[in-house]
């Protein structure tokens, strides 16, 4: 999958996505320091490329448009406890079902949602 990592979540983060084989792009490697969370969207909607964040203000955005959103919901939302719901995450579901929807990490589970597109 392709991502895009929010300044909120750790560098450790990043690793273990690419260690699992995705293509990663993170907002602190480009220095985009401080970057709006619309922008940060922008530019997931230009690349299809799948949120990945701890910040819930992402829920207000249309997961279809970009290649989906990962919001961790855990708390406290440290590396050492948000890491594993998100291995746990990519190493179980089949990747076309992530494609286009929120996915809320939470403490024991994961929930997808899928919104119904607008008329």
């Amino acid at each position: 999958m392709r991502f895009l990592i929010d300044e909120c979540v750790s560098p450790t983060t990043v690793a273990l996505l690419r260690g699992l084989g995705h293509d990663v792009l993170d907002i602190k490697e480009l220095e985009r320091f401080g970057t709006q969370d619309f922008e940060i969207y922008r530019i997931a909607c230009q690349q299809k490329r799948v949120i990945v964040t701890t910040d819930k203000g992402f829920r207000m955005f249309d997961p279809a448009r970009c290649g989906g959103i990962i919001i961790s919901t855990i708390r406290p939302n440290t590396p050492v406890r948000y890491e594993p719901r998100l291995k746990h995450l990519l190493t179980t579901t089949h990747l076309d079902e992530l494609t286009g929807v929120l996915v809320l990490l939470e403490e024991k589970r994961h929930r997808l949602i899928k919104r119904q597109p607008h008329r």
